[in-house]
């Protein structure tokens, strides 16, 4: 048997695992909504709200339109290309014993939009920030990512695909408005959070009250 083989083999066991061993009502109830579209909406509530308490007012759109290109970025390279490119029918097509909670959706699922896509936002948004807080999104990559697979709409491996590609894109979008000198403020998170401006205005009022006390020397 053959590396490729074995890891066929492997990946056929653990899509088994999750669809079938770790199967439950809760799961069956839940896992549709988390990979619908209201767990879109709700990423994009907490990436906005995340913002607007981070950031400043008037930057709070320019970051969301930035997370936006990675996700529509991420989303037509996956979707229009790769899936294309490797032709990997989805399981649910393949495997009639599977569990199929939802529709199987289009034929190809490697890799997989939905782990490409948030993957691309999160690692944006943790590259920006580099906080604590933006852990939250890796989460939801692996709650999406976890729902795909426990649906049987597509391979571990289509997931896992999808996130090393997401990540990529992110990245790629980060690291080349980083190399533009004119184009550095938009992922500076001194200068959008306003911390800049802030410890101007405090060396400004320092410098005033020494040219206060200076003649009384």
């Amino acid at each position: 048997m053959t590396v490729y083989s074995q890891l066929q083999a492997i990946d056929l066991k653990l899509l088994y695992f999750v669809n079938q061993r770790m199967a439950s009502p809760f799961f069956d109830a839940t896992m549709p909504t988390v990979t619908g579209s209201l767990m879109w909406i709700v990423l994009g509530v907490v990436v906005v709200t995340v913002a607007r308490l981070k950031l400043r007012t008037n930057q709070v759109l320019l970051f969301a339109l930035l997370v936006a290109v990675c996700a529509g970025i991420a989303d037509g390279l996956s979707f229009q290309v790769f899936k294309y490119l490797f032709s990997r029918p989805r399981p649910c097509y393949t495997f009639e014993d599977l569990r199929i909670i939802v529709g199987c959706g289009g034929t190809w699922g490697f890799p997989s939009s939905h782990a490409t896509n948030s993957m691309a936002m999160a690692v944006f948004t943790c590259l920006v920030f580099r906080k604590w807080w933006t852990t939250i999104g890796f989460a939801v990559v692996l709650l999406v990512s976890f729902s795909r697979v426990y649906l049987g709409v597509h391979y571990p491996s289509d997931v896992l695909g999808g996130i090393a590609l997401g990540a990529a894109v992110a990245a790629i979008v980060y690291f080349s408005i980083k190399r533009r000198q004119k184009l550095q403020f938009l992922i500076d998170p001194d200068v959008i959070t306003g911390r800049n401006a802030a410890s101007d205005t405090s060396i400004q009022k320092i410098q005033t009250l020494r040219t206060m006390y200076e003649p009384m020397a």
